[in-house]
């Protein structure tokens, strides 16, 4: 019975990092294409740093996004972020 609870468990806490992980590409996604639309085609080295940001720094990337006007906006904004630990 312990076995069974401690697989229910693990089980239910790796589909929640999974949901978590789906939104979270959902969220970059629907980010690279709003700012792909606003400040021009953006190259892979910067997604791949819009990529690496903390769902908070996504937040507040979708609240100032529609203020930037060209890709140096964007590229202003990412280096004023902290850089995000490796793990």
């Amino acid at each position: 019975m312990v076995f069974y609870r401690a697989y229910i468990e693990w089980e239910q806490k790796t589909l929640d990092r999974g949901e978590e992980r789906g939104e979270l590409k959902g969220e970059q996604k629907v980010i690279i294409r709003l700012l792909n639309q606003r400040v021009g085609e953006i190259q892979p080295p910067v997604i791949e740093q819009i990529r690496k940001l903390s769902v908070e720094q996504l937040e507040e990337l979708t609240d100032v996004l529609l203020t930037f006007s060209t890709i140096a906006d964007l590229e202003k904004w990412l280096k004023a972020r902290p850089k995000p630990v490796e793990a």
